[in-house]
């Protein structure tokens, strides 16, 4: 719903950065792009202005409702995502997968798109 907050958010508060931009019918839209280490994991995500903004999605839901990252410090990133403008969604918790334990947090970006936080946690922890 603003471009200008949204595009904030996606590039200080994840990393994002500008690819291009523009617009069409009188709305903007920008490309972004997140270069991870193993190119594989890269992504581009187009944020595109309109009215009115759908329902906030649950982690449950249809489809693709939130994007999940790697954290190496989940206290660090949810307070910089929330600093970005974003909300807390979930705090910290814990979750067994495969063996392996996960904390996980969850963040709602400025128009309530979901981010999961995921962070490895060692044996013992």
């Amino acid at each position: 719903s603003d471009m200008d907050r949204a595009e904030h958010f996606w590039r200080r508060g994840i990393g994002f950065s500008s690819v291009s931009a523009g617009s069409v019918n009188g709305h903007r839209w920008s490309l972004l792009a997140r270069k991870a280490p193993v190119s594989n994991w890269s992504l581009d995500v187009v944020l595109a202005e309109s009215e009115p903004v759908r329902p906030e999605p649950l982690l449950d839901d249809a489809g693709f409702p939130c994007l999940a990252l790697l954290s190496t410090s989940l206290g660090r990133d949810t307070e910089r995502l929330c600093r970005e403008g974003g909300q807390l969604a979930a705090a910290e918790f814990q979750v067994e997968v495969n063996g392996k334990l996960l904390g996980v947090t969850l963040v709602r970006g400025p128009d309530g798109e979901l981010i999961e936080l995921i962070s490895v946690r060692a044996p013992g922890r």
